[in-house]
């Protein structure tokens, strides 16, 4: 190989000189910039450790945004809830005889706002809770507690239950539809008797109102 780099004219050894030179000093340069003695080298490892650090928060972010993750559903908080006690804090009306065991009461729940329930004298606890919402639709409510199991349909509104779970929307029915009210009863005996099994959305609007 040597003979033959001998034989070839003074150009081209020249010019393959040059590049072989260029050649090795790059590399020099690369070797120089990884060695990671040099402040060039821990500045570069710095830059690149940066730049992916912040590729990777961008696509964690994406991944959360497109994966359609449910805004937090506002519960009643349990001391409100049914089966419990009368909250020390609760404003009652007893109402009228025709529900003269009951108290219609209301009390103040922190970031949440009031809380309607009724309040049976004789057993001594909260039979069933209410309270208003607007922060998140009914497609949310179904990604957080499951498929409903029942259904009915009353004065313009809809009413979807999961046991003694419900919720209160507006028609037409759909998955963006907002929730307006959470109910919550003490046990089936409390629940509505027209409630129809749950079959999706498309037939909720059979109901006859």
């Amino acid at each position: 190989m040597l003979s033959v780099f001998l034989e070839t004219p003074n150009e081209l050894r020249a010019a393959a000189a040059e590049h072989f030179a260029c050649v090795a000093i790059r590399i020099r340069l690369v070797r120089g910039i990884w060695r990671p003695s040099t402040k060039r080298g821990l500045l570069a490892r710095l830059v690149i450790g940066l730049y992916l650090t912040l590729a990777l928060i961008i696509f964690l972010s994406l991944a959360a945004f497109r994966s359609g993750i449910p805004p937090p559903i506002m519960e009643i908080a349990y001391y409100l809830l049914p089966g419990h006690s009368l909250p020390t804090a609760a404003s009652c009306d007893i109402g009228d005889s025709g529900f003269r065991y009951l108290s219609f009461c209301t009390a103040f729940q922190e970031g949440a706002g009031l809380v309607h329930f009724t309040y049976d004298r004789r057993t001594q606890v909260i039979r069933s809770a209410s309270i208003a919402v607007d922060a998140f639709t009914i497609g949310d409510l179904i990604m957080a507690r499951g498929n409903p199991t029942g259904y009915r349909r009353k004065y313009g509104t809809i009413q979807i239950y999961w046991g003694e779970k419900s919720a209160l929307v507006s028609v037409p029915l759909n998955s963006a539809s907002q929730v307006r009210l959470l109910l919550y009863y003490l046990d089936a005996s409390d629940l509505p008797q027209d409630r129809v099994e749950w079959r999706g959305f498309l037939t909720v609007d059979s109901l006859s109102s």
